[in-house]
């Protein structure tokens, strides 16, 4: 007995729901794009000062994959990419990521194409990153890197 696939029915206020939240996300990024770029040094500075380190290095000596996260937030925000990659590889990937998924949240709110509510591409992304988290820590602490 053959049962037909069930047709794909859009699911009713996913739309709406998407659209809310891209522009709460779009108003919060704003907002903190303003108080970057008004005063750059200042947030470096509270970054700076509101960083407990790195328990994980002070404890064994060995830098975590973490390591080097606030000094590429601080290079991040001065808008130094080559120094925030320096500093640590993985948060400039995970802001990247952050903002593939800003941009999938804008289309998918904004258009009635289906194919952009696709999950599959978070799969590979979380692989990708999940991969990348120990080749970093081991490149950073066997090679130096």
């Amino acid at each position: 007995m053959n049962i037909p696939p069930i047709p794909h029915a859009p699911i009713p206020g996913i739309r709406k729901r998407a659209k809310v939240k891209f522009i709460t996300i779009t108003v919060l990024l704003l907002i903190t794009g303003m108080v970057v770029y008004l005063n750059a040094a200042c947030v470096s500075a509270m970054v700076r000062d509101i960083s407990p380190g790195c328990i994980f290095r002070k404890f064994t000596g060995i830098a975590c994959p973490g390591c080097g996260g606030t000094r590429a937030a601080r290079a991040l925000v001065a808008g130094d990419m080559v120094r925030a990659f320096q500093y640590n590889f993985l948060l400039p990937m995970a802001v990247a990521g952050l903002l593939l998924e800003y941009t999938r949240l804008g289309i998918m709110s904004f258009s009635s194409r289906e194919d952009w509510r696709n999950k599959r591409w978070y799969r590979l992304y979380f692989i990708i990153f999940a991969w990348m988290v120990p080749v970093w820590f081991i490149l950073r602490n066997v090679l130096g890197v």
